[in-house]
């Protein structure tokens, strides 16, 4: 999609599939001196600098010694609910999941006036995360989906669909709904009839609950 450059990065949990590469962010920055900034938690945080030593403490590797290039990037600690503003002027809602047991995960609400909310680990919502997005037009829903049978750490297809009901009832309308995250067991065809079965006909007025797909865009206005 011709993307040459990134602004910021945000960091839902420290899990290897969630901060992988990311190095190779120095690929895509504005430039070599341009600082990239890392939104996360402290916990996120502390995981990046002992996996990423050589981003975070470049005198203390052989970074400094050989010049070799390395990405420019600089950690913001969030906290959950708290927002804080990025780029021009977008700001960023932390919204608390839970990833298995009491392991903490965050989501993202932002944008206006298309608002999105990104929740993409989880297989409890907090009801605080429910209120915080409750009574909004929300654009863009995106939703954890793994597999059919339930997984101690992700939600399952009938818990997801039950989670966006439950969202569908609290918010004042939501233009789309897309689900992330699938195993390789879920037929995309197959899920999208079932959705169809669920969702269609104008039972939950005009929205949209289908599956993700790679090269998927949405023009927005944050």
């Amino acid at each position: 999609h011709h993307i040459r450059c990134v602004d910021t990065i945000l960091l839902t949990h420290e899990h290897a599939d969630a901060i992988g590469g990311l190095d190779d962010i120095r690929d895509i920055q504005r430039s070599a001196d341009a600082i990239l900034p890392v939104y996360a938690t402290k916990k996120t945080i502390d995981t990046l600098c002992s996996k990423y030593p050589y981003l975070f403490d470049i005198e203390k590797t052989d970074a400094a010694v050989v010049g070799r290039r390395i990405a420019n990037v600089k950690t913001e600690v969030i906290e959950e609910y708290v927002p804080f503003v990025v780029g021009g002027g977008l700001k960023v809602t932390p919204l608390k999941l839970i990833h298995g047991g009491s392991y903490v995960c965050m989501g993202f609400c932002f944008g206006s006036p298309d608002v999105v909310a990104y929740l993409s680990d989880f297989n409890v919502i907090p009801e605080a995360t429910y209120a915080a997005l409750a009574h909004q037009h929300i654009k863009i829903l995106i939703l954890d989906l793994l597999r059919y049978t339930p997984h101690p750490s992700h939600v399952s297809f009938d818990e997801s669909v039950e989670v966006t009901k439950k969202f569908l009832s609290l918010c004042s309308r939501i233009d789309f709904v897309y689900y992330i995250g699938l195993s390789h067991e879920m037929d995309h065809d197959t899920i999208n009839k079932k959705l169809d079965d669920i969702f269609g006909g104008g039972k939950y007025g005009n929205t949209v609950v289908q599956l993700a797909y790679d090269g998927l865009r949405i023009p927005l206005s944050l």
